[in-house]
């Protein structure tokens, strides 16, 4: 019988299927580092033990743990995930009846259809991938789902940020799965990523490439954009609070955005660039966007248009075509904004929702022929059509209720009023 020493068990495949084999070999490093040992299901021994098991030997992949339990398909790889400290959470979570229902058939329609002869495969590898994203967007959603679920009883800003900060765990599951299926191996540098770098640009962050330190000029732009904030906040909201309370809500997001995304946020970029890791601010100088395109893609919070268009706009526009998967990206972003704005707020439903459709519509009339000879792509024309397009209205992106609901009791939780 194979063995190591301090075996955790044998991860069994189909050797005769060609996919099965290509990702047991894929993993071999992963699963032994963590005492897993990797074995055909064709071995004489390992079909002998699992004969008493009375079920179809090739009908699935099976763990043999070293105390002889058997696991099989989704229970199986649940089980390595537990042993492997950064997979927990995918543990925890597909122990959930509504989870764990959902992966075990996703499972098993894979192992019904792959129909392996030979070392050829039924279900290819292309997709396979294809399964293996869904899934991945599967599990990113649950956070929101339960952030929404039982969240109505948190107060509205505690709310928003939960969701919010659900949303960003479900972000980062996505690219780091796909940065794993191209073989990157897991180690300190993608801990840092997941948990110490709000960008989503994860191939890159983990890359080799390394960047050269930034000008002492750079540090003292993000410091003093940190440090507007911090007097808009503290200093600017109680002075226009005797004023209006609307108005000093919207002074008090203004500075949380200048605080934290435009200002901390570049900080890190410097500390990270500072060691040689390729860490593009999340803002950079959205302001002086001369395009809309130019402001949504990138200028404006880059990590989620990463996010977009790598693991949906590039996908989804080989199907139905750049210009609505495009429009899809802006759909999709206000029905995010309406479970961060709308749902905390309990109130200005379809608002954000309206603003990115409005966002959608422009980017599109942009690129359109009478919108190129307008010259809204570029120059001084192009830098008034996104602050007409993008900055007036916004008070449907954040709606008087928004602010009085959830913004109000934010700053007056911090001190700020």
């Amino acid at each position: 019988m194979t063995d190591i020493k301090n075996a955790n068990g044998w991860v069994c495949f189909d050797a005769q299927c060609g996919l099965c084999a290509s990702l047991a070999r894929c993993f071999e490093p992963l699963l032994h580092r963590h005492g897993f040992v990797l074995l055909p299901l064709q071995t004489p021994w390992v079909r002998d033990r699992l004969a008493n098991t009375g079920e179809e030997p090739l009908a699935e992949m099976r763990l043999i743990r070293a105390e002889g339990r058997v696991h099989g398909g989704i229970e199986a790889l649940a089980q390595i995930a537990r042993l492997i400290w950064w997979a927990k959470p995918v543990y925890w979570v597909s122990q959930t009846p509504l989870v764990s229902s959902v992966f075990r058939s996703g499972y098993r329609w894979l192992a019904r259809n792959r129909t392996c002869l030979r070392g050829s495969c039924a279900v290819t590898e292309s997709k396979f991938r294809q399964a293996v994203n869904a899934f991945g967007w599967l599990a990113a959603l649950l956070p929101m789902t339960f952030a929404l679920g039982f969240g109505g009883a948190l107060p509205g800003w505690v709310w928003m940020w939960t969701i919010a900060f659900a949303l960003y765990l479900g972000a980062k599951l996505i690219t780091i799965l796909n940065l794993l299926r191209t073989g990157h191996r897991a180690g300190p540098r993608l801990l840092a990523y997941a948990v110490l770098w709000p960008g989503m640009d994860a191939r890159a962050f983990c890359g080799s490439k390394l960047i050269q330190p930034q000008v002492i000029r750079e540090w003292a732009l993000a410091a003093t954009k940190a440090l507007i904030g911090a007097v808009l906040i503290w200093f600017g909201v109680p002075f226009m609070a005797s004023a209006h309370s609307l108005i000093a809500g919207w002074f008090g997001m203004f500075g949380i955005v200048l605080l934290l995304h435009c200002g901390f946020f570049h900080l890190l970029s410097l500390l990270w660039r500072a060691r040689g890791i390729n860490a593009r601010p999340i803002m950079q100088s959205p302001a002086t966007a001369a395009s809309l395109s130019e402001f949504w893609g990138g200028r404006w919070n880059a990590g989620f248009s990463d996010l977009m268009h790598k693991n949906l706009f590039t996908p989804v526009s080989r199907r139905i075509g750049s210009r609505r998967a495009l429009f899809l990206i802006f759909l999709i972003s206000g029905i995010l904004h309406e479970s961060v704005i709308s749902v905390p707020a309990h109130g200005g439903y379809g608002l954000p929702a309206a603003y990115f459709v409005v966002q959608g519509l422009a980017v599109l009339f942009e690129h359109s022929g009478p919108g190129r000879k307008l010259g809204l792509g570029s120059g001084f024309r192009g830098w008034c059509f996104v602050t007409l397009v993008a900055g007036l209205p916004a008070f449907w992106l954040f709606p008087p209720v928004f602010i009085h609901h959830v913004i109000l009791p934010m700053l007056h939780a911090i001190g700020a009023t």
